[in-house]
This record gives structure tokens, sequence and C-alpha cells, in this order.
């Protein structure tokens, strides 16, 4: 999901200065949807993510995740 976003915004970066000889604002509106689908997909997915990974002291964790649903 990471090299998706980063990939996103590179293109449409490239995309609008090819148009537009570089709109900073449509970039960075760009920029800014795509960190909110990233964000979200986090949130969606935290859960997920936490009880897959490995790291010490998963357990710590899951109850603020219980209780956040």
């Amino acid at each position: 999901m990471g090299e998706e976003f980063a990939n996103g915004i590179n293109a449409r970066f490239f995309e609008t200065s090819a148009k537009d000889d570089i709109n900073v604002n449509e970039v960075f509106k760009h920029m800014l949807c795509e960190i909110k689908k990233f964000v979200d997909w986090i949130g969606d997915n935290a859960g997920i993510i936490i009880k897959q990974s490995k790291v010490k002291g998963t357990k710590n964790f899951m109850h603020l995740i219980d209780k956040r649903q």
C-alpha cells in the first residue's frame, strides 16, 4: 500500500507538471486525497496488522483497537 501511495503521488505530479507547468495546488490536493486514503486503509486494517505482527507486547494494544470499533 505504501508503494502504491508513493507511485500515485509521483504519477500525478508528473502528469500535472507536464500539462500545467506545475500546478502546485492540484498536486497538493491529490497528495492530500492519497494521504487520506492511506490513513483510512491503515485504520481499517490496524487490527489485522497488529494481530499478524510478531511484535512483543502486541496484546497491550488489542484492547485499544477493540474499544475503538
